[in-house]
C-alpha cells in the first residue's frame, strides 16, 4: 500500500512545513473558494429577478391605472357621441387624469424601458391616446369605440409582455402565482369586457333599440364575464388554501367585487339585452361602480402581490448575508485552525531542536515538554528516554572516575612502604589485574547492552500490542465496507429497474398521447362540421325574416361554441405535441441515466472486488503481527535470562578483581613492583584527572 503514496510522500518531502501547509491550504481552500462563489452568483441571479419582478409589477400597477381611466373615457366618450352631452365635461376631467397617469409611466418607462424592452409598445399606445384626445368629439361613435379598444388592447399586451420581460410569471409560491394570473390576465381581461360592455350597454340604452348583431354581441360579453369570474373565483380559492392570512385579508374586497359583478350582469341582461327599460346616464354609473369595485380587487391584489415579491427580495438578501458570513467564518475558523496547527508543530520542532542543542553543549539535566497529544508527542518522550539514560551512564561514569583517582592516590602512598614485596609480584599482579579490569569492562558494556536491548523489546512489544489492535480494527472496517458495497450494489440494481419502468412508463404515455391526439381530430372535425351547420341555419333564419330572429341568436351561439371547441380542441392538439416532444426528451435522458446507472454499478462492483482483497491482506497481517507479538515475547523471556547470567558474570569478575587486590597486597613487599605501580598510579591519577575534566562538562 505504502508505495502507492511513494509520489505524494515524495513531493511533500521536497518542502518545509510552511510548503508542505501553503499546499494543503491550497487544495482546500479553492475548491471552498469557488463552490462559496457560485453559490454568492446564484443567489445575486435570484435577487436580480426578484427585483426585477417588482420592477415589472410596479410598471403594471400604473399600467393597470392607465387602463382602467382609458375604458372609462371609452364609455363616457360612447355616451357623449350618441347624444348625452352631459359626459363632455366628464370626458376633459379624464383626459386630465390620463395626461397625468401618462407622465407617471413616462418616469417609469425611462428607467426600465430599456431593460423590458416597452418603450416602443408605450410609444404607439401614447401616439393613438393623442389621436383620440385630440379627435374625440369629432368621432363617431362606432369609430371612438373601436379607437379606445385599440388602446384597451394594446395595454393589456404590454401589461402580459411586462410580466414575461421582468419575470413576474416565474414565482416559487403558489398563492403568488395565481395572484399574477389574476392581476396579470384575469382581472384586465374582466375589467376590458366589462368596459365594453358598459360603452356598448350606453349606447343600446341610450337609442333604445337593439340589433340582432348588437344582442349577440352582449350575449358574448355576459358570457365571457361569467366565465372570468368563475375563473377568478377558483383562484381566490387555492389563495386561501395555500395563504389564509392573504385570503382573509382579500376575502372583503373580492366578496364586494363579486357582488358588484353579479348585479351587473343582472342589470345587463334583464334591463339591456331583454328589455331596455334603464337611462343611460343610470347604467353607466351602474357599470361604472361595478368596475370600480373589480378595479379595487385588482388593486388590492397588486398591493399583495408586490408585498410578496418585496418579500421574497427580503429573504433572498437575507440568505445572502448569512451565506457569506458563513462562508467568511468558515475561511476565518479554518485560516486559524491551520496557522495554529503550523504554529504548534514549528513550536514543537524548535523545542527538539534547542534541546538537542543543550545536550550537545553538556546540559543533560534538560528536557523537552511537549503539549500536543500526537506523535511528536511520541518523539519528544523517546528523546526525554535517551536523555535520562545518557545522564544515568555519566553519573556512573563520574562515580567510577572518582574512585579510579582515589585508587590511585592510595596505591601511590602505600607504594612506598611496600616496594620489596610488590617488586616479587609486579609481574603476576599486573596481569591478572590488567585482565580483570579488561574482563570488568567488557562484562560492564554487555550488561548495559543486554539492559538496553530487554527496553527496545519491550518497546517493540508494547508497539506490536498496538498494531495487532489497529490490524484487528481494520478487518473489521473493511468488512463493514465490504457488505455496504454489496448493499450499493443491490440498491443501484434496484434504481436501474425502476428508471428501466419509468423509461417504458413513459414510451406508452406517447403512445396515448397520438391516441388522444387522433381523438381531438374527430373533435375538431365534428365542431368544424357544427359551424357550417350553425351558419346555414343563420342563413335560414334570415330568409325566414322576423319569424326567424329568435333561431338566428340560437344560431349564433352555437357558432360560436363551436369555434370555442375548435379553439380549445387546437389548443389540447399544441399541449399534445408539447408533451410528446417532452416525453421524448425524457425518454431519451431516462434511457442516458440508465447507462450511467448501469456504468456505476460496474464500477461499485469492482470496488467491491478489491475491498475483498483488502478484506484478505488485512486479516493476513492481524495473524503475521500475532506471530511477531509471539516472537518478541519469547525473545524478552531470552533477554531476561540473558541478564541474569551477565550480572552473575559480573559478580563473579568483581570478585576476581578482589582477589588480585589481595594479591596486590602481598606484593607491597617488592619495592621494584611498588615502584612500577606508583609510577602506573601516577599515570592513573593523571588519567583519571582529565577524564574528570571532560565528565564535568556534562550537568546531570
Amino acid at each position: 500500500m505504502k508505495w502507492m503514496f511513494a509520489p505524494g510522500i515524495y513531493l511533500i518531502n521536497k518542502f518545509k512545513y510552511s510548503g508542505k501547509f501553503a499546499i494543503l491550504a491550497f487544495i482546500v481552500l479553492v475548491p471552498l473558494i469557488l463552490l462559496s462563489y457560485f453559490l454568492l452568483m446564484e443567489i445575486n441571479n435570484d435577487i436580480h429577478d426578484a427585483q426585477d419582478a417588482v420592477d415589472g409589477a410596479n410598471y403594471n400597477n400604473e399600467l393597470k391605472t392607465f387602463l382602467q381611466y382609458m375604458q372609462q373615457h371609452r364609455g363616457m366618450s360612447s355616451g357623449y357621441l350618441n347624444g348625452d352631452q352631459t359626459f363632455k365635461a366628464l370626458i376633459e376631467e379624464k383626459q386630465k387624469q390620463l395626461t397625468n397617469e401618462i407622465t407617471k409611466i413616462d418616469q417609469i418607462d425611462k428607467v426600465v424601458g430599456t431593460k423590458f424592452d416597452t418603450t416602443t409598445q408605450w410609444t404607439e399606445l401614447k401616439n393613438k391616446w393623442n389621436t383620440i384626445n385630440s379627435d374625440v368629439f369629432s368621432m363617431k361613435a362606432q369609430e371612438s369605440f373601436n379607437a379606445h379598444t385599440e388602446i384597451t388592447i394594446g395595454t393589456l399586451e404590454l401589461i402580459k409582455d411586462t410580466a414575461d420581460a421582468s419575470k413576474l410569471t416565474v414565482t416559487p409560491l403558489i398563492e403568488a402565482s395565481y395572484l399574477r394570473e389574476s392581476t396579470i390576465n384575469q382581472l384586465p381581461l374582466l375589467t376590458e369586457t366589462m368596459g365594453k360592455a358598459r360603452a356598448n350597454g350606453l349606447t343600446v340604452a341610450n337609442k333604445k333599440a337593439l340589433t340582432n348583431d348588437e344582442r349577440v354581441q352582449l350575449i358574448s360579453y355576459m358570457s365571457s364575464i361569467r366565465e372570468t369570474s368563475q375563473n377568478l373565483e377558483r383562484a381566490y380559492e387555492i389563495i386561501h388554501l395555500e395563504n389564509p392570512t392573504i385570503g382573509k385579508e382579500l376575502e372583503k374586497t373580492f366578496q364586494a367585487a363579486k357582488q358588484e359583478t353579479t348585479a351587473f350582469l343582472n342589470v345587463f341582461e334583464n334591463r339591456i339585452i331583454k328589455t331596455i327599460d334603464i337611462e343611460g346616464q343610470q347604467f353607466f354609473e351602474l357599470a361604472t361602480k361595478s368596475i370600480d369595485a373589480n378595479f379595487a380587487l385588482y388593486n388590492h391584489e397588486t398591493q399583495l402581490l408586490n408585498g410578496l415579491l418585496l418579500e421574497r427580495v427580503n429573504q433572498l438578501e437575507t440568505k445572502k448575508l448569512l451565506l457569506a458570513t458563513v462562508v467568511v467564518a468558515l475561511f476565518l475558523i479554518a485560516g486559524y485552525l491551520v496557522i495554529s496547527f503550523f504554529i504548534s508543530v514549528k513550536e514543537t520542532v524548535n523545542n527538539l531542536v534547542a534541546t538537542s542543542s543543550e545536550m550537545a553543549k553538556g546540559n543533560l539535566t534538560i528536557r523537552t515538554r511537549i503539549k500536543s497529544q500526537d506523535e511528536l508527542r511520541l518523539v519528544g518522550n523517546a528523546f526525554n528516554h535517551m536523555a535520562d539514560s545518557f545522564s544515568v551512564m555519566i553519573k556512573k561514569s563520574q562515580e567510577a572516575v572518582e574512585q579510579l583517582a582515589s585508587s590511585s592516590e592510595q596505591l601511590s602512598a602505600s607504594a612506598d612502604e611496600t616496594e620489596q614485596t610488590a617488586m616479587q609480584i609486579a609481574t603476576t599482579i599486573n596481569g591478572v589485574a590488567s585482565g580483570a579490569t579488561q574482563q570488568s569492562d567488557q562484562v560492564s558494556n554487555m550488561l548495559e547492552m543486554i539492559i538496553d536491548t530487554k527496553s527496545q523489546v519491550d518497546i517493540g512489544n508494547e508497539k506490536v500490542t498496538e498494531t495487532l489492535k489497529q490490524a484487528h480494527a481494520s478487518t473489521i472496517f473493511a468488512s463493514d465496507g465490504n457488505a455496504a458495497i454489496s448493499e450499493a450494489i443491490s440498491r443501484l440494481g434496484d434504481v436501474t429497474r425502476t428508471v428501466q419502468f419509468a423509461t417504458d412508463s413513459i414510451q406508452k404515455l406517447g403512445k396515448r398521447s397520438d391516441e388522444i391526439g387522433g381523438i381531438i381530430k374527430v373533435i375538431t372535425d365534428i365542431s368544424e362540421q357544427t359551424n357550417l351547420l350553425a351558419l346555414n341555419a343563420a342563413i335560414e333564419a334570415a330568409r325566414a325574416g322576423e319569424q326567424g330572429k329568435g333561431f338566428a341568436v340560437v344560431a349564433a351561439e352555437v357558432r360560436k361554441l363551436a369555434e370555442q371547441s375548435n379553439m380549445a380542441a387546437s389548443r389540447i392538439i399544441q399541449l399534445i405535441e408539447s408533451i410528446q416532444s417532452e416525453t421524448s426528451v425524457t425518454v431519451r435522458t431516462m434511457e442516458s441515466n440508465l447507462t450511467a446507472v448501469q456504468g456505476q454499478v460496474n464500477i461499485i462492483q469492482k470496488g467491491g472486488d478489491s475491498l475483498k482483497e483488502i478484506v484478505q491482506n488485512v486479516e493476513e497481517t492481524e495473524v503475521s503481527v500475532q506471530e511477531l507479538q509471539q516472537v518478541l515475547f519469547t525473545l524478552g523471556k531470552i533477554a531476561d535470562k540473558v541478564l541474569k547470567s551477565v550480572q552473575t558474570v559480573a559478580t563473579i569478575t568483581e570478585d576476581t578483581a578482589a582477589s588480585a587486590e589481595e594479591v596486590a597486597a602481598s606484593a607491597e613487599e617488592q619495592s621494584a613492583t611498588v615502584e612500577e605501580m606508583s609510577s602506573s598510579s601516577l599515570a592513573l591519577a593523571k588519567l583519571a584527572e582529565e577524564l574528570q575534566s571532560e565528565i564535568r562538562r556534562f550537568q546531570v
